[in-house]
């Protein structure tokens, strides 16, 4: 302490005994007056690091001191500006030197601090800082000063073992920023600073052993530009190059500087210097891109973003604080996610519209949690959505099969919610699922999921099959298309008309996409006409509308030339009815029993529409298929049609007593002999004669205002031949008559 303040007392006696203080008195008062205030400032801090204070609180005091003389001092006017002052060579000398030492005096002081503890470089970073808080402050002064002091530290600690310097992080983010700057002087300088904390970084605590192999290195050879050779290499591959300063910031600084770095670059962020902001954007995207595995405060860093991004929505910087979660999730997927799962929102001297990333580990993670089993179902929907997120934005591969069956369970989740999102989710990745191998064992779980008691659930399934089957390879598609033809049937007569109608839509849709492989669809096709039959005749347009357009694709791929009675000139349902049974008779009769059972069971629907339907249906069925029955087959059907005879709709009454009719004359005729029963079909099979119109649906419809109130049915014993009376057949014209007027 002693022989820093003797040498203080020198320079103050050699400078008083060299300026004619006279001459420039009154001009250089502001200058004298700085000047004695850095001395005085200096005696001071020196004091106080001799002194047994508590670090921390002699660090503080130091530092307000240190602030103070930085802002006397370099508010002070450019240099130019105080010789402009000297009316001759030897005043303008005299000025300068006393401005010059000024700045030593504060140099000194800080390389003083600095050769005593590498801790005190911080006092550099907040110089930067207070530069920035004020442009008319002599900044090429300040970061000449700056560099000066990293110099000689840089010097300095070659003599050390390892140092403990935590602010260079801080520090190195501050002249990052700089590296950029408008003023090209600044910029030089901030870069060379910059290459002299990264040279000091390399001498950290944790560094020893790297250093130690570079100091064996050196001594290993006698040239001097070797021996400094990394170091220049450095210099000159930083110059100008964000991307090399963030490359060079990563692999040198330790993991907790590196973590000061990104966060000074975070809080820089929402700067009120727009370029400050832009350039500490840009270095903080690329420093993570890089080095983000090396990041050891993640948890305080989304915990901040999330604070960011609650309070203000609409900031343009926000897309650049989902970036870095984003990177930080590459880096760290357990404890990100993990995190995200908590928040209200954790997947929506934004995440998608910032591309949210896949990754291996970031997708296994999301798997695991799935696996394991939310306490919510709240939290199942959010799993979907973050997991989806990922999936739908960059994964284009196949799947591991494990993730398809975290899929099958929430499509299948008891809560209907879980399985509608995930449904959902699975049609905005259609592109994605289209593309995978094993995509077949995705579109059986949605299929399952057209069995849902939850209607909601059941239009999402097929709303999502759609998707993925209108992208996905027609050869793929056709090893599962008879799978899927069969699951719309049962829905061609759900309960609930929206369904309904989407189905046999849909089915339709699926022929045409299967036109080259219509074959392996003609068993689904006659199955599915009985349901595309009787709902012709429902009472709304729409679903008479979608029976139209999928019965006239099932007539096409059938070969049946019948489409044209199904346009609103030619349409009777009757005629409709008979025509098909004759093409079944010609290609396809082994079908006509399987549709016989199909239609008894709409014999007890509480629809009059489709009671009166399948009553004519059955009889024509039975008509034409009379051969490949078995009596006790038609025993069967006699008994349901006398129920349907007792029913209050006398028109539903007479087309019964026709309908019976026929089976009674059918069971009339089977002999009771297995032999000539076997005989009979075989004969029936070879000598096929088309039907005819049976019901005369104009003159039943008429006759429902004449039939007596005392009508009663007749007994199943009276003889088959006078049940009804039968009519001539020219009477048996082609009218249109709708069931549902």
């Amino acid at each position: 302490m002693a022989q820093d303040t003797s040498n203080t007392m020198t320079r103050l006696q050699t400078l008083q005994t060299t300026v004619k203080w006279y001459h420039v008195e009154f001009k250089a008062e502001i200058l004298l007056d700085t000047y004695s205030t850095m001395l005085s400032d200096q005696s001071i801090i020196l004091a106080m690091n001799s002194s047994f204070i508590d670090p921390s609180l002699q660090f503080e005091s130091q530092l307000r001191i240190i602030e103070l003389s930085f802002k006397k001092a370099f508010s002070l006017p450019t240099l130019n500006t105080v010789k402009s002052m000297g009316k001759n060579p030897e005043e303008i000398r005299d000025l300068q030197s006393l401005y010059e030492n000024i700045f030593n005096v504060y140099e000194d002081t800080l390389i003083i601090l600095v050769s005593k503890d590498f801790y005190k470089i911080q006092i550099l970073k907040e110089m930067v800082t207070w530069m920035s808080q004020n442009k008319q402050y002599l900044q090429e002064r300040v970061m000449m000063l700056i560099t000066r002091v990293l110099i000689f530290a840089s010097r300095r600690v070659k003599k050390y073992p390892s140092i403990d310097a935590p602010c260079l992080g801080l520090l190195a983010a501050e002249l990052s920023l700089l590296c950029a700057h408008e003023d090209p002087l600044i910029t030089q300088q901030a870069i060379t600073g910059m290459n002299y904390v990264l040279k000091i970084a390399m001498y950290q605590k944790s560094n020893l052993v790297k250093r130690k192999s570079s100091v064996a290195s050196d001594r290993e050879t006698n040239n001097p530009k070797e021996i400094t050779s990394d170091f220049e290499l450095l210099s000159k591959t930083m110059q100008g190059d964000r991307s090399k300063i963030a490359q060079s910031v990563g692999q040198t600084l330790l993991p907790h500087l590196l973590s000061d770095f990104v966060w000074t670059l975070l809080r820089k962020l929402f700067s009120s210097n727009k370029e400050s902001a832009l350039e500490a954007a840009f270095l903080l995207n690329l420093t993570l891109e890089y080095h983000a595995q090396k990041i050891t405060t993640v948890s305080k860093i989304v915990d901040d973003i999330y604070e960011q991004l609650s309070g203000n929505f609409s900031h343009p910087m926000n897309v650049v604080l989902l970036r870095v979660i984003s990177l930080l999730t590459r880096a760290f997927p357990k404890k990100v996610i993990f995190q995200l799962m908590e928040f209200p929102v954790p997947a929506d001297k934004t995440l998608s519209e910032c591309n949210f990333p896949q990754f291996p580990e970031t997708l296994h993670y999301v798997y695991k949690v799935a696996v394991e089993g939310p306490r919510r179902s709240e939290d199942s929907i959010v799993t979907i959505i973050f997991f989806a997120e990922l999936l739908n934005n960059f994964f284009k591969e196949s799947l591991p099969k494990e993730f398809l069956v975290l899929f099958r369970n929430w499509i299948n989740d008891p809560n209907p919610s879980v399985g509608k999102m995930s449904l959902q989710k699975i049609a905005s990745m259609a592109p994605v699922f289209s593309e995978l191998e094993n995509v077949c064992n995705l579109l059986l779980p949605v299929l399952d999921a057209f069995l849902s008691k939850e209607y909601t659930v059941v239009i999402r399934a097929m709303l999502t099959l759609r998707n993925i089957l209108s992208k996905l390879d027609k050869e793929i598609y056709s090893t599962v298309c008879t799978r899927i033809a069969s699951s719309y049937c049962p829905l061609m007569d759900h309960v609930n008309s929206d369904i309904q109608c989407m189905a046999i839509r849909h089915f339709g849709e699926l022929l045409l996409d299967m036109s080259h492989y219509k074959r392996m669809l003609n068993h689904v096709i006659i199955g599915s006409l009985v349901p595309l039959l009787l709902f012709l005749e429902s009472n709304e347009i729409r679903l008479v509308n979608a029976c139209r357009y999928t019965l006239t694709i099932c007539f096409s791929q059938l070969k049946w030339s019948i489409s044209h009675l199904l346009r609103e000139e030619n349409y009777c349902f009757e005629s409709v009815v008979l025509n098909i049974c004759n093409n079944l008779l010609s290609s396809y009769e082994s079908y006509i029993t399987d549709l016989i059972s199909g239609t008894l069971g709409f014999l007890w629907s509480s629809r009059t529409f489709l009671k009166k339907g399948a009553t004519i249906l059955i009889g024509y069925l039975g008509k034409s298929g009379a051969h490949l029955l078995l009596k006790e087959e038609i025993d069967v059907m006699i008994e349901v049609i006398e129920r349907v005879a007792r029913d209050e709709d006398p028109v539903i009454k007479l087309l019964a007593e026709k309908t019976r009719k026929i089976f009674r004359e059918i069971a009339y005729r089977i002999a009771s002999s297995t032999i000539r029963q076997t005989f009979r079909r075989w004969a029936m099979m070879f000598h096929t004669k088309k039907l005819k119109l049976i019901y005369d649906l104009a003159n039943i419809t008429s006759l429902e205002e004449s039939i007596p109130e005392d009508f009663t049915e007749v007994k199943p014993e009276d003889n088959p031949e006078n049940l009804v009376e039968e009519k001539p057949e020219y009477l048996f014209q082609e009218k249109r008559v709708s069931f549902a007027s």
